[in-house]
């Protein structure tokens, strides 16, 4: 049952995100209406306007009445989408980041108790497993992009030092 659940949730999911995406306005047409946006001459679906902390859902409603029989469950999760659809592209850009120093070598002497910004945890992890790569330091449980930095900060200080 649960597995129908998730499967009809996930179908209005996606209905209702088309009708975000396929509904839209110019911006005068938005100022006209009351909403907050840039006289940029640019079109915005309600996708994009319900991403703008400026638009609610009700606005958008008000402009779009058939809006209104969207279901709590399906409103909250297009709210969420809208409001993170913003850091998809900088996400993006990160993995491609991470994916092009995937292949960095980490010394096998590399001190993890001396770079700062990384947590105790993975202090204790990084040297228990001692990655070869930051791909490898990448897949480590609990790892995050700050800590990824923080190592590769850490290989660029010594880097420039041993150069200099």
């Amino acid at each position: 049952r649960r597995q129908v659940a998730h499967k009809v949730k996930a179908e209005n999911l996606a209905s209702a995100r088309k009708a975000f995406h396929d509904l839209s306005l110019t911006s005068s047409a938005a100022a006209k209406l009351g909403l907050k946006v840039n006289q940029d001459g640019q079109r915005r679906t309600a996708f994009q306007l319900l991403a703008m902390s400026d638009v609610s859902f009700e606005q958008l409603s008000d402009i779009w009445p058939d809006l209104r029989s969207t279901p709590d469950v399906i409103r909250t999760a297009l709210e969420a989408d809208a409001l993170y659809a913003g850091y998809a592209p900088r996400q993006q850009a990160e993995i491609a980041y991470f994916r092009r120093d995937d292949q960095v070598n980490l010394p096998a002497d590399i001190d993890y108790q001396a770079i700062p910004g990384l947590s105790t945890e993975l202090r204790q992890k990084l040297t228990r497993v001692r990655p070869v790569t930051l791909g490898q330091a990448n897949r480590i449980e609990g790892m995050t992009p700050a800590a990824l930095t923080s190592i590769l900060v850490a290989l660029r200080k010594t880097k420039t030092r041993s150069v200099a």
